[in-house]
């Protein structure tokens, strides 16, 4: 499921209300997000938000939601799914490591989560 341009705008911006708005604001913010938290290919979200670049905590954010996928569907998700996963988290630390000025704790993210999934493979 791809977002297109309008959708991952909108998706920014719920994400920085959600980090930095008023308590209804957040509030708000975390019900419109519910809706993405379920997606079912999180890593096409990230790689997304990555090649659009989108703000650190948008992509901070996107990583939490593969994180979670490791933890809890990696096991039940289909080798397909794997494979795909798999191919865009090594794409996305590489790339993320040999950007010059990056951000820093995106790549210590990326990296953790690369290892949470060789975890998960073991």
């Amino acid at each position: 499921m791809l977002l297109d341009a309008t959708q991952l705008d909108l998706l920014q911006r719920t994400i920085g209300t959600f980090y930095g708005g008023s308590q209804e604001q957040i509030a708000a913010a975390d019900r419109a997000l519910d809706e993405i938290r379920g997606h079912p290919q999180p890593w096409c979200l990230l790689q997304q938000l990555v090649d659009g670049g989108s703000t650190p905590p948008a992509v901070l954010w996107s990583i939490s939601l593969v994180e979670q996928y490791l933890k809890r569907r990696w096991r039940r998700a289909s080798g397909e799914e794997r494979m795909a996963c798999r191919s865009a988290l090594v794409g996305l630390v590489l790339a993320s490591a040999a950007a010059p000025g990056g951000e820093k704790v995106v790549t210590q993210k990326l990296q953790h989560v690369l290892a949470l999934l060789l975890k998960a493979e073991w």
